[in-house]
């Protein structure tokens, strides 16, 4: 074999490795997302799929819990980006945590995808139906264990904004503060905006984990074109109750 040949096949062989990482998912690490005041965003993917779900965690909580139900998410056929937002705090403009939000949605949405639904949790859900509202192509949202209190936000001017999309709010039937809420945020919404109640108890995280079934149930109505999981349940709204929906925490608190 000649020496030319030898020293190409030489090239070749160490430049292979370097190829293989750079090919390699467990090398590439979570994609690389920048909120428009330059902050990095904390995100995470899991599995594919035709649904983009965005799922906005808890702001300035802890992602851990939510690892697995990324994972489970994305194992039944969507293709999920769980995203840890900062902490709500009074500040001039858009908070820094919606920033956050948004900043992965305009991920998803750069995805092969064929439409994008937000999932929120907690005051996380507050972050999603608000960034829903000032984004027309969020087809449909869910808020799971609903607060009216969030730092910065208005429930009645997104609940406007959001028209008549699909909105889906789930909650335990051990939470007295989430049925309430869902209760009176289904009154305020000018579209369908039906109330999931589950027997399993806990809030955010813990009930996915406790409901094994939440997670089909959720996205099977998100892939659906009408589909309604439950009858509406929780509180009933009156009118008084549904006039505005301060998020102050002044009004209803937590």
């Amino acid at each position: 074999m000649s020496r030319t040949v030898l020293g190409s096949l030489s090239r070749v062989l160490l430049r292979a490795p370097l190829l293989l990482c750079l090919a390699s998912p467990a090398w590439a690490g979570p994609p690389q997302v920048t909120a428009a005041d330059g902050a990095s965003v904390a995100v995470a993917t899991s599995g594919s799929g035709e649904l983009g779900l965005v799922v906005v965690l808890p702001p300035g909580g802890d992602a851990a819990g939510w690892e697995a139900i990324r994972t489970r998410l994305g194992t039944l056929g969507a293709r999920v980006l769980t995203v840890q937002p900062r902490a709500l705090a009074a500040a001039e403009g858009e908070p820094g945590a919606a920033q956050d939000v948004a900043a992965a949605i305009a991920w998803m949405k750069g995805q092969k995808t064929t439409s994008v639904a937000v999932l929120g949790a907690l005051e996380g859900g507050n972050l999603a139906l608000h960034a829903a509202a000032a984004d027309p192509a969020i087809a449909r949202v869910v808020v799971l264990s609903p607060r009216l209190s969030a730092e910065g936000l208005s429930i009645t001017k997104d609940l406007a904004a959001l028209g008549d999309r699909p909105l889906l709010l789930v909650t335990s039937a051990g939470d007295a503060t989430g049925s309430r809420a869902a209760g009176m945020i289904a009154g305020k919404a000018p579209g369908a905006a039906p109330v999931l109640t589950r027997s399993a108890e806990g809030t955010g995280a813990e009930l996915f984990a406790r409901d094994p079934k939440l997670d089909g149930d959720v996205l099977a109505w998100l892939r659906g074109p009408g589909a309604d999981p439950s009858k509406p349940a929780g509180t009933p709204a009156t009118a008084s109750d549904v006039g505005t929906l301060e998020t102050t925490g002044t009004k209803y608190g937590n």
